[in-house]
């Protein structure tokens, strides 16, 4: 699994996050993995991950929509999801464009 881009990061003691995309051969994933405190008091782990994950005709289908001039895959994602709600917009993207996506939240 390679990292296409981050979205966004929180490194501090209470919580560490990162949410980015990734890929995977032809297909994408969407993810963001906690650990801390705060997930720790919230789920009893000190691990969770929260998982989009798009298979080959949902990750066309996405790329298709992004409807964009830029020249590749992380120029786009900069531009329009790079932020604290970066993994939320994508997934209201996926939503509004009819893209199918399999969710998977991880607690370890």
């Amino acid at each position: 699994m390679k990292e296409i881009k981050r979205l966004y990061v929180v490194d501090e003691i209470e919580q560490e996050r990162l949410d980015a995309v990734y890929q995977e051969g032809d297909t994408l994933s969407f993810r963001s993995k906690n650990s801390g405190q705060i997930v720790m008091t919230t789920y009893n782990s000190y691990y969770c991950e929260a998982v989009y994950s798009l298979d080959q005709a949902n990750t066309q289908k996405f790329l298709a929509s992004l409807d964009s001039d830029f020249e590749t895959l992380a120029d786009v994602l900069e531009t329009r999801f790079v932020s604290p709600a970066g993994l939320d917009r994508i997934k209201r993207h996926l939503d509004q464009h009819q893209i199918h996506y399999d969710y998977e939240f991880i607690i370890d």
